[in-house]
């Protein structure tokens, strides 16, 4: 039997798509239609649609390595989307962290990362498909395998984004500095921002390890992204984690300086741009204690 025929139908069997399909050819470009269209919808937040489209898109060539990339990136979606709703209900309810949201966002996440692995097997060059796999690593706080997925990544340039290089860069950062590797990850990190000196992802992981380090002036200087204005979408398009933590570390940061008026300043853009939010709870807290 072909191998392209006997993947069809495992995928026709496994996803409810006709097996009829099988004995015919693939349709790369219709596929890689659908897939655009997936795309599309996904930006426009609607991830059930995208998902069905990506579901036509392998019915029509199974090896879409884009496919199964995205359909990675859906779960991915829904895994960050869980992970808000988890964060409010932790801060409204007072529960317990690793509750039932964890559970569910674990498994998001794993069904991700299936996805995103299929596409890596199908096309071992597609370097973005191997840096989104860094990212649910890093999830689930297996440093050495983000490191390693991330390394693969920009091993893999050609197929690579600009943005998705910065951002492997910076989970390439990261992992490093969770292994205890100080200078490589500085160095990962300063390359994220070589193209990029408002990718805030990698400013704010920068700000952190160099507060770590107790280098509160540099660790001022990276936060300046933050400081100008409240949080705005341009700065959450480029992978921001969370600005509001951000700006809890500059007013950290100030306070360690001995700049209680800039603490104050960033304590109190924390709390106007998302009062009700679990952030801004800490952000009044630490404003009480410095007074007026």
């Amino acid at each position: 039997m072909p191998r392209k025929l006997a993947i069809c139908l495992v995928f026709a069997a496994f996803f409810s798509v006709g097996a009829g399909r099988c004995g015919q050819d693939v349709q790369p470009e219709k596929s890689r239609t659908r897939v655009d269209l997936a795309r599309d919808l996904l930006a426009k937040g609607d991830d059930l649609s995208a998902e069905v489209e990506v579901q036509r898109a392998l019915a029509l060539d199974a090896e879409n390595e884009e496919a199964w990339n995205l359909w990675g990136l859906i779960y991915v979606v829904r895994a960050g989307r869980n992970a808000n709703t988890a964060e409010v209900e932790q801060c409204l309810e007072e529960t317990p962290e690793g509750d039932s949201f964890g559970a569910t966002n674990d498994e998001l996440m794993r069904k991700a990362d299936e996805k995103l692995a299929r596409a890596t097997t199908l096309a071992p060059d597609y370097g973005d498909a191997w840096g989104n796999r860094a990212g649910v690593a890093l999830h689930f706080r297996d440093w050495e395998a983000a490191g390693q997925l991330a390394f693969r990544a920009l091993e893999n340039l050609a197929r690579l984004p600009v943005q998705g290089e910065r951002l492997a860069r910076a989970n390439l950062g990261w992992a490093s500095y969770q292994q205890g590797e100080v200078t490589k990850a500085t160095t990962a990190l300063l390359q994220a921002l070589q193209g990029d000196p408002r990718f805030c992802l990698a400013a704010y992981r920068l700000a952190e390890v160099y507060f770590d380090q107790q280098q509160f002036d540099s660790a001022k200087r990276r936060l300046e992204l933050f400081r100008p204005a409240l949080p705005e979408e341009p700065l959450r398009d480029q992978g921001c984690p969370n600005v509001l933590e951000a700006l809890y570390l500059d007013a950290q940061t100030a306070h360690r300086l001995g700049d209680l008026v800039g603490a104050r300043a960033s304590l109190g853009r924390c709390v106007v741009a998302a009062p009700r939010s679990c952030i801004a709870r800490k952000c009044k807290n630490h404003l009480a204690q410095l007074g007026e």
